[in-house]
C-alpha cells in the first residue's frame, strides 16, 4: 500500500494573526522577517504571502481584525439598526473597548512599541481607515436629523446699559439656548 500524504490545508489570514501574537507574546525573540514568522508559525513563506505582503501588513492587520470583530458583534445587536446616531457610536466604541480587553496582552506589548518607535503608529491606518468607513456608514445623519439637533434660536436681549444677553434653557441633561 502506497503511504499517503495527507496535504495541510493554508492558514488563513486570522490563523496567521493568531500566530504572529502568540509569537510576539511568548517572551521569546520578536520576529523580525517573514522566514523567521513562518518557521515559528509552521507554516511556508508562500501562505504567508498569499494572505499578506509583509510583517508590517501583518501587523496593521491584527488592528483592523480588532475593529472588525466589533463592528461585527455590534451589528449583531438586534436593535442597532433602529438607535440613534450617538448609541451606535457609543455602542462600537464600548465593544472596541471589550474586544481591545480581551487581548489586553498583545496591546500592551504594542502600546510598549509606541512609545519607542514612531514608525509604529503606521500600524494604526488600516484601524483609523474602517473606523471612518463605519462611521461614515452608519453615522450620517440626513439633512433633517441635523436641523433638529440644531434647531434652537439664541434670544438676545437688550438691557438699559447696552449688555446683550443670551437666555438659555435646561432640555433634558443638556444646556441650550432658550428658544
Amino acid at each position: 500500500m502506497a503511504a499517503t500524504k495527507s496535504k495541510k490545508s493554508a492558514p488563513s489570514a486570522q490563523d496567521l494573526i493568531s500566530a504572529y501574537m502568540h509569537a510576539q507574546l511568548d517572551g521569546s525573540k520578536p520576529c523580525t522577517n517573514v522566514y523567521q514568522f513562518c518557521q515559528i508559525a509552521g507554516c511556508s513563506e508562500a501562505d504567508f504571502y498569499a494572505q499578506f505582503s509583509d510583517l508590517a501588513h501583518l501587523k496593521s492587520s491584527i488592528w483592523e481584525a480588532f475593529m472588525g470583530q466589533a463592528s461585527d458583534l455590534v451589528a449583531q445587536s438586534s436593535d442597532f439598526q433602529q438607535a440613534p446616531a450617538q448609541e451606535k457610536a457609543l455602542s462600537l466604541l464600548f465593544t472596541l473597548f471589550e474586544v481591545m480587553t480581551a487581548n489586553r496582552t498583545y496591546i500592551l506589548h504594542s502600546a510598549e512599541a509606541f512609545k519607542s518607535d514612531l514608525a509604529s503608529w503606521g500600524d494604526l491606518k488600516g484601524f483609523r481607515t474602517q473606523y471612518k468607513a463605519w462611521a461614515k456608514e452608519h453615522l450620517s445623519r440626513t439633512q433633517q436629523d441635523l436641523k433638529q439637533s440644531l434647531n434652537f434660536k439664541v434670544r438676545v436681549l437688550k438691557k438699559p446699559f447696552g449688555f446683550s444677553l443670551c437666555s438659555y434653557s435646561n432640555i433634558g441633561s443638556r444646556i441650550v439656548p432658550k428658544i
